[in-house]
């Protein structure tokens, strides 16, 4: 998001305005196709059905949840029927009344939000900035693993400025000369290093890590944003070209709506198997296919055209900025 506000948009009135047409228009079709197709299979399948394969997945029933699942701001990865509370430094905490998701990962979009606006409005301008958000990020991981459960690291909206606070000094950092002629001249040993750490990184975590956060959780947390972060400096000198960055692109255009609709893919097997939630390799296989073919209807009949609308957008801000340059020149 750095680098897109710094090299596609701007700071400025018009390039955020900008940023968050295209970001609505990035997030929130697709996101209602997968919302509406929930709602089709809460209310069409056999009753209580959707709720026991994932307890999240029934209708709002407040007007809080009602809201947060519509805007999706607000939306909290709560713990079963008990409402999320976060941990506040001199407030105690702060409840979210809101058990439900017609979405189930959107919690993650939410908090996403919320830092979509904090770097397009100030934290991703300069690298003074970026440093701010990634220490106060630092600051409230310490004091969650030192005070409270590692539960609240993970799902709390606070704990996010880590990794958001990362990748906005990654920008910067990756401006300088210095550090460009150096990933250049070694970037193909060091991606061949940095996946070996990277693969390294995900089979430990795959035998030490529980899927609900097993007890060498913290280590692991820090570990995959280093590595993480290692990865994608070194992939910035690395271009798609051809079949390979075509392929890439695809590949790219499924990522978000296979976010959105993998529980919804994987609550139409549960039903036509009338399976018990026990993961098999064939369950596996089948529910892949099914949540690629509906992320492929949406690229198809969501994505495309609204990707026009998006490149219209930045076509039109383009245009406004070199009006504005030849003026000043």
């Amino acid at each position: 998001m750095t680098l897109i506000m710094n090299e596609n948009y701007s700071y400025t009135p018009t390039g955020f305005r900008g940023f968050w047409v295209n970001r609505f228009l990035r997030l929130y079709p697709s996101y209602y196709f997968a919302m509406a197709l929930s709602i089709a299979l809460i209310v069409f399948l056999p009753e209580g059905l959707p709720k026991s394969f994932n307890p999240k997945l029934h209708l709002p029933e407040s007007t809080y949840e009602t809201f947060s699942n519509f805007f999706i701001w607000g939306l909290v990865q709560s713990v079963g029927n008990t409402p999320f509370k976060m941990p506040v430094p001199f407030f105690g905490s702060v409840t979210f009344p809101q058990t439900n998701a017609l979405i189930p990962p959107a919690w993650a979009l939410a908090i996403e939000l919320i830092y979509y606006l904090l770097i397009s409005a100030w934290f991703g301008r300069t690298l003074l900035r970026a440093s701010c958000l990634f220490a106060f990020g630092l600051g409230w991981l310490i004091w969650m693993f030192l005070v409270h459960g590692k539960y609240y690291v993970y799902f709390s909206p606070i704990s996010a400025a880590l990794p958001f606070g990362v990748g906005a000094m990654l920008y910067h950092v990756l401006t300088f000369e210095r550090v460009e002629a150096f990933l250049e001249r070694w970037k193909v040993p060091l991606l061949i290093a940095v996946v070996g750490i990277y693969v390294g990184v995900v089979i430990y975590g795959l035998n030490t890590v529980t899927i609900y956060l097993g007890r060498p959780f913290q280590r692991m947390l820090v570990i995959s944003i280093i590595a993480s972060t290692l990865l994608l400096a070194v992939l910035t000198r690395f271009k798609g070209k051809g079949r390979v960055g075509r392929i890439d692109s695809f590949l790219g255009d499924l990522s978000y709506p296979t976010y959105l609709l993998h529980w919804q893919a994987g609550l139409m097997i549960f039903w036509l198997t009338d399976s018990d939630r026990r993961l098999t390799f064939t369950l596996y296989c089948v529910a892949l296919v099914v949540v690629l073919l509906l992320a492929m209807i949406d690229r198809q009949f969501i994505g495309k055209p609204v990707n026009a609308m998006r490149s219209n957008v930045k076509r039109k801000l383009q245009e406004r900025r070199d009006k504005l340059s030849t003026v000043a020149d």
